[in-house]
């Protein structure tokens, strides 16, 4: 139907098309910025003097080729092709539906993706014991007697166009604790899938300070990357841990009121951003007076939770 008439409308202007998807502009600079699918700070890039059809790339979750801007953008907006297709013709200013300011498309664009993480919300099921996600979490070192509301199971999550995967959902909550956004984690046969995009968040954007909140807020809290890393450190370490997602994440966020005592769980990088994350996290909680230690796990290029498997 729409043929590559599309592509050729979109050439060279991708980095306007991006931006009206939720792109913000400090993901465009020229020495990398962060992902808008996973964060961080400056993994991802995009080259708009060379690039006419929006070809990105990021070392965490589009590597290799990279991705096409129209398949970030399906990425972002939750849309199948033909959907999509449409939509960027019409921000191109090639297709019949009437204009509208920047300001209602803007609007517009983040109601969609409220609707689209409400109904996911929605059609999912908080984790029991013995079901997916519980196993899955069991294959990576994780055993718990029950599971924090604000994570749930999803038996058929949109993956990629015309592709719905069984997925681990967590509510993603800012530094007030106002719900902004869902993370997915993507499984299949018991695993997560072998692919680097096989956890991304839902589109939008996420506050710094931000982090899932895998148990209730004490006096002493705990504060790591993934979600399975967050566990295995809560079970060894005998507080309740939050997942930051990311290294990015890890070093901006911000614990809420109450807390007395921060424990920091970064991974164990070849590269030490997660250290180095870890470190910048600690110098700043210090110095507004809170109690700080960094736990690193023993080995290099581990986890907590893999540290945890590997016990078993």
């Amino acid at each position: 139907m729409f043929g590559p008439g599309v592509f050729d409308i979109a050439k060279g202007q991708w980095k306007a098309i991006l931006m009206t998807a939720g792109v913000p502009e400090k993901s465009f600079a020229k020495s990398g910025g962060p992902c808008p699918l996973c964060g961080g700070t400056d993994r991802w890039a995009f080259k708009p003097g060379v690039n006419p059809n929006g070809v990105n790339r990021c070392r965490q979750c589009g590597g290799g080729e990279g991705r096409t801007g129209m398949q970030l953008f399906m990425a972002m907006t939750g849309k199948e092709f033909g959907e999509a297709a449409r939509e960027v013709e019409e921000i191109c200013g090639k297709a019949p539906p009437v204009r509208v300011q920047d300001t209602r498309r803007e609007d517009g664009d983040a109601q969609r993706q409220r609707d689209a993480k409400n109904s996911l919300w929605r059609s999912s099921r908080r984790v029991v014991l013995g079901d997916p996600v519980d196993a899955y979490l069991k294959v990576r070192g994780v055993d718990q007697n029950g599971y924090s509301p604000d994570l749930r199971f999803h038996p058929s999550a949109w993956y990629a166009p015309r592709r719905y995967l069984p997925a681990m959902l967590a509510m993603v909550r800012d530094a007030s604790g106002k719900p902004v956004t869902i993370h997915r984690t993507f499984l299949s046969n018991g695993y997560r899938i072998d692919a680097q995009d096989c956890r991304k968040p839902m589109p939008g954007q996420i506050p710094e300070g931000s982090a899932i909140r895998l148990s209730d807020v004490g006096p002493s809290l705990g504060i790591a990357e993934g979600i399975e890393t967050a566990f295995a450190a809560s079970d060894r370490f005998g507080l309740p841990v939050w997942s930051a997602m990311n290294a990015g994440r890890l070093g901006t966020w911000t614990p809420p009121e109450g807390v007395e005592e921060v424990a920091i769980f970064p991974d164990h990088d070849t590269n030490g951003v997660g250290q180095s994350a870890a470190e910048r996290l600690a110098d700043r909680l210090k110095s507004s007076g809170l109690t700080v230690s960094v736990h690193l796990p023993p080995r290099v290029d581990t986890d907590w939770a893999d540290y945890a498997r590997n016990e078993q």
